[in-house]
């Protein structure tokens, strides 16, 4: 009977593994799985990350959300609120400052 594999893979198993699962014909080496193919596992899981927030920002009327036809829906700065979005910013703690006056 064959030995099963460990459960426990080192980090990064798992993100490595499920990329080719997913894409059963993709070959690459060490440099090109690190810089194409984790980019490609990140910006996935972003994705989802960003669309919790932008529900989330919506729905308190921070952003506003504008269908297009043809398209996904693009987001922008509810002016209305924009005051509010910053002491938001200032009391949570943002760790990036505004920095007005630069370019």
């Amino acid at each position: 009977m064959p030995r099963r594999a460990r459960l426990e893979g080192p980090e990064g198993a798992n993100e490595v593994l499920r990329y080719f699962v997913r894409h059963p014909r993709a070959a690459d080496n060490l440099r090109g799985v690190a810089q194409w193919r984790m980019l490609e596992e990140t910006v996935q899981r972003n994705v989802t990350i960003i669309a919790e927030a932008l529900n989330w920002l919506v729905a308190n009327e921070f952003l506003i959300e504008e269908p297009v036809k043809g398209s996904d829906p693009i987001f922008r700065l509810n002016q209305e609120k924009a005051a509010e979005a910053t002491r938001f910013l200032a009391a949570t703690g943002n760790p990036r400052k505004e920095r007005r006056g630069r370019t």
